[in-house]
């Protein structure tokens, strides 16, 4: 007997218009242990399904009034069901028939006369691969819960609000490839006038880096961090993630704090995306690059991280991302001769007149265009300043 290993018995709807065939099937199927459902034509079919769906159909394709192929196409474009397999029935036994009986959703094709073991054979495979497609489904959308509520996670560690900066305006962009990504930022206020402005791209992209992304965040948060130097934050966190990172993983990071009285920038970049300032009114562009590599990989005495200062102007924007802002450059790049970053940085200029809101969506849409599918393939990150007076 089929059902040995369950209690609930599989339902099954044989669909035919005569009768002796209805008996002959639902004897050779109920002695397997199957709930099997009769129904004499395709509109009763229909309803039947509907109300309670089967878990496969055996159909005939030869009735009255509404045949097989009619009936299959209705099951099939009814959210309802449209995921009941159809197995087809018929005398008719050319390549043709059993094409055009899979081109309008059936998933087999039994000819008659019947052979009770090859409908059982059949029905059997049939059922076994809808239980494990039942299954995956439901593992898939349990994946998707998760992955919902990871996001939701990781929306939670990034900035809920930004601080108020005398005379800045900020804004930030933040776009994961997938549900979650591997980017992170925070800005955040360090001391009377002093502001933190982190940015960090964790390795590929997806669930992997999402979790990284949360070791870092935490660890960041906890680090004891001085107002007089960004190199020995980044050091901190170095040395902290060496132990934890795992073989080939790292990330690239941008720290910053932001003077609001002497409107100075200190930072440090490690092995992060140039950032750039603009200085519109004189048409300047700026880089902002230290010594220094990646963390999680190298130990401090490996990787002498640097730090920096740079003295800003009312006016002047400051733009940080990740690398997937660059990278959609490569092909580009090769074929000009010139690195990615050149590419950004010329674009940038055609556009530095604009306020900074303006200029960072412009910015993202210019990356956006040059992907193949409207999607960067990595995440990205984007964060925008302007002193405004």
């Amino acid at each position: 007997m089929n059902n040995d290993s369950h209690n609930v018995k599989e339902n099954i709807m044989i669909v035919d218009d005569v009768p002796a065939n209805l008996r002959l099937l639902s004897s050779f199927l109920t002695r397997e242990g199957y709930e099997v459902r009769p129904v004499s034509d395709g509109r009763l079919a229909l309803s039947g399904a509907q109300a309670m769906p089967p878990d496969l159909i055996l159909l005939d394709i030869k009735m009255p009034e509404m045949n097989g192929y009619e009936v299959c196409e209705q099951l099939k474009g009814n959210e309802k069901t449209r995921e009941i397999p159809v197995i087809f029935l018929s005398a008719l036994d050319a390549v043709e028939d059993k094409i055009k009986a899979f081109s309008h959703g059936g998933v087999d094709y039994i000819t008659k006369p019947f052979q009770s073991q090859e409908v059982i054979a059949r029905v059997r495979t049939h059922l076994a691969l809808q239980t494990s497609y039942k299954l995956i489904k439901a593992q898939q959308e349990q994946i998707q819960k998760e992955l919902e509520q990871a996001r939701k996670t990781q929306l939670a560690i990034l900035p809920q609000s930004l601080p108020q900066i005398p005379n800045v305006e900020i804004i930030t962009k933040f776009v994961p490839t997938d549900q979650i990504g591997g980017d992170i930022y925070y800005i955040f206020e360090l001391s009377q006038g002093k502001y933190g402005i982190m940015m960090a791209d964790l390795t590929g992209h997806g669930i992997s880096a999402a979790l990284l992304s949360f070791m870092v965040s935490g660890i960041f948060k906890d680090l004891p961090k001085t107002e007089k130097s960004t190199a020995a934050t980044i050091k901190l966190l170095n040395q902290a993630l060496l132990p934890q990172m795992p073989d080939g993983k790292f990330a690239t990071l941008f720290y910053g704090i932001y003077d609001a009285v002497k409107q100075t920038l200190l930072y440090t970049n490690a092995g992060h995306p140039i950032g750039q300032v603009i200085r519109n009114h004189s048409n300047e562009f700026f880089e902002l690059d230290t010594e220094g590599g990646v963390v999680g990989i190298l130990s401090n005495a490996e990787n002498n991280f640097k730090e920096k200062e740079f003295q800003l102007q009312p006016g002047d924007k400051l733009l940080l991302y990740t690398d997937a802002l660059v990278d959609v450059f490569f092909k580009k790049s090769q074929n000009l001769g010139i690195s990615r970053t050149e590419i950004l940085f010329d674009y940038v200029k055609t556009q530095s007149h604009l306020p900074i809101a303006e200029l960072l969506e412009q910015v993202f849409q210019y990356g956006l265009s040059h992907t193949e599918d409207n999607h960067f393939d990595d995440d990205c990150t984007m964060i925008g300043l302007e002193v405004t007076a």
